[in-house]
C-alpha cells in the first residue's frame, strides 16, 4: 500500500508584502508620493494599517524598497553585450528600456528632492547609484567610440554621459511642470519616448556615418510631438 502524496502547487498569489509594494508604486505614480499615506495604501489593499506595519515600519521603508528594486533594474540595463560589438540599435533599445524603467518609478523623479530630504540614508544611496550609473554610461560611450560609432574626445564622452542622464532623469519633471502633462495617467506613457529621442538627437552630432547608417530612421520612432497647437505662449500680448 502506497501513501498518496498531496499535490504541491506553487502559490501563484503574491505575498502581502509584494502586494503592498505593487499598490504603493501604483498609487505613488498616480497621485504623487506626498499625498499618499500608509492608510491610503492599506485601504486600497483591503488590509488593516497594523497588517501593513507588520511588513513595513513606515512609508519611507516602502519607498526605500521600491528604490532598491528600481536601482537594481537600472544598473542591470546599463551593460553592453559581451559577445559582440555594441551597436546604435543596441543603444536605442537600451535607452528605451531605461525610459520605461524611469516611467515605472516616475514618482521618485517627480518628487526627488522631497523624498531625499526625508531620508539621509536614501539620499546617500542615490548619490552612490548615480556614481555607478555614470561609470556604466561612460563605458557605453567608450564602447561606441571603440566601435567607431561616435567620434568624441574623452571629455566629450564624459559630457555625453552626464547630459544623457540629466535628460532622462529630469524628463518626467519637464513633462509635468513645463508641459503640464498629467504623468499620473498611464495613457501618457508614450511621451516618455520623446526623452529617448532627445538623447539620440544630442548624440547625433558625434555619430560617425557608420553609426548614422545603423540608426537609420530609428530615432524617429521615439518622436512624439510636444507642441500644443493654438496655445497662447504669452497671454499678455
Amino acid at each position: 500500500m502506497t501513501n498518496a502524496q498531496p499535490s504541491l502547487k506553487p502559490d501563484s498569489q503574491p505575498s502581502t508584502r509584494e502586494r503592498i509594494l505593487s499598490i504603493s508604486q501604483k498609487l505613488f505614480n498616480a497621485r504623487g508620493e506626498r499625498v499618499v499615506t500608509t492608510n491610503h495604501i492599506a485601504a486600497e489593499l483591503g488590509i488593516s494599517p497594523g497588517n501593513l506595519y507588520y511588513h513595513f515600519r513606515n512609508k519611507s521603508d516602502i519607498i526605500a524598497e521600491l528604490y532598491l528594486r528600481h536601482q537594481a533594474h537600472v544598473l542591470a540595463l546599463l551593460t553592453p553585450p559581451s559577445d559582440r560589438p555594441f551597436t546604435m540599435v543596441d543603444k536605442a533599445a537600451l535607452l528605451e528600456q531605461l525610459a520605461e524603467a524611469l516611467w515605472n518609478c516616475r514618482f521618485f523623479y517627480r518628487d526627488t528632492e522631497h523624498i531625499l530630504s526625508e531620508s539621509a540614508t536614501l539620499a546617500a544611496l542615490h548619490k552612490r547609484t548615480f556614481d555607478t550609473v555614470f561609470a556604466k554610461t561612460l563605458q557605453l560611450h567608450q564602447a561606441l567610440a571603440s566601435a567607431g560609432l561616435i567620434k568624441a574626445t574623452a571629455q566629450e564622452q564624459r559630457d555625453l554621459s552626464y547630459n544623457a542622464w540629466i535628460i532622462l532623469t529630469n524628463w518626467v519633471s519637464f513633462l509635468r511642470t513645463t508641459l503640464q502633462v498629467d504623468i499620473g495617467d498611464d495613457n501618457n506613457q508614450a511621451l516618455i519616448h520623446r526623452g529617448v529621442y532627445q538623447v539620440l538627437a544630442l548624440e547625433k552630432a558625434f555619430m560617425t556615418p557608420t553609426a548614422l547608417a545603423q540608426l537609420g530612421d530609428l530615432a524617429d520612432r521615439y518622436y512624439v510631438a510636444l507642441e500644443q497647437p493654438n496655445r497662447e505662449v504669452n497671454d499678455a500680448h
